[in-house]
């Protein structure tokens, strides 16, 4: 083989490996993941239109697309007020008559992207209803966006989809999820944990939804039991706290509970009950807890 010739079968074996290797989705990803950290939204849309022509069917395809959206919502706006606004850095002008205007920009989302990025997301779900990463991620834009009843009417599709599939559900590339219920309520009741200060009421209707669906759930038969005592709804909580114990009568935070609940009540006798159960936990810290309730309450 000539010196020309090598050199160009070098080239095209160079060229086929490039190939090759920007076929893999993994790699599509990384491409995609550091152009959505740049803001770089030709970019984005330039990989996804690689991804398509090589993956057609990947259910990927829809995250990338709602990534997109999300992106193109961004936007800044120019403000101009009288007032000097906190936390800001401002330009200050001056009019004819002397009075200071303070210029500053804020970031705004454009809604017509956002629709469209759930839009793309519910369409993506209908198409592959066991793609657990395309229903949180639509979760949480409705959550962001939507208004309460329609973030509450997605959690109940999931958790519907939950029961129809057994909680065997798939993630990122179809990989399947370890433990696909365990996944499910640790998200939830990150949801929970997010609302609960400012929105109490969403937060219960979140806890009643699952336990609609998973009538036995301790994390979430406890958060009612934390959203009744909130409330001030001694009585409500204690049932609640009893409900779990019933379902997992060793766990030691529960008893403490339970124990503290009946002295708020002034039910001494069963608050001491629940104390000397305690003081039996294998648990350091709350046998310690007990102890010196136990010590208090019979002094």
């Amino acid at each position: 083989m000539n010196r020309t010739k090598f050199l160009l079968f070098a080239a095209a074996a160079f060229l086929f490996s490039s190939v090759c290797i920007a076929q893999t989705r993994q790699e599509l990803y990384d491409r995609f993941t550091s152009a959505m950290q740049e803001k770089d939204s030709a970019s984005v849309k330039n990989i996804i239109g690689e991804w398509e022509k090589l993956y057609p069917q990947d259910a990927q395809i829809c995250a990338l697309y709602s990534n997109l959206y999300t992106l193109r919502a961004e936007k800044e706006v120019v403000i101009i007020s009288a007032e000097k606004p906190e936390d800001e850095e401002v330009f200050v002008t001056v009019d004819s008559t002397g009075k200071e205007y303070y210029m500053y920009s804020k970031l705004d989302v454009d809604m017509e992207w956002i629709d469209k990025s759930i839009d793309v997301l519910g369409k993506g779900v209908e198409k592959h209803p066991d793609r657990l990463d395309l229903w949180f991620g639509k979760a949480y834009m409705v959550m962001s966006f939507y208004e309460d009843d329609d973030f509450i009417a997605v959690l109940s599709d999931i958790l519907k989809r939950s029961v129809a599939n057994k909680n065997n559900w798939l993630w990122t590339f179809d990989e399947k999820v370890g433990d696909g219920q365990a996944e499910l309520f640790s998200t939830f009741q990150g949801y929970f944990s997010e609302v609960f200060e400012q929105n109490l009421n969403l937060a219960d209707r979140i806890a009643d939804l699952v336990l609609e669906f998973y009538p036995n759930n301790v994390i979430f038969l406890n958060d009612k039991a934390v959203i009744a005592y909130t409330a001030g709804d001694i009585d409500g909580a204690l049932a609640n706290f009893l409900k779990v114990h019933k379902i997992d009568p060793e766990d030691p935070v529960v008893i403490n509970n339970i124990a503290y609940t009946y002295e708020l009540k002034k039910d001494k006798a069963k608050a001491l009950e629940y104390y000397k159960l305690l003081s039996k936990t294998t648990d350091p810290q709350y046998k310690k807890i007990a102890e010196k309730a136990l010590k208090e309450l019979s002094e």
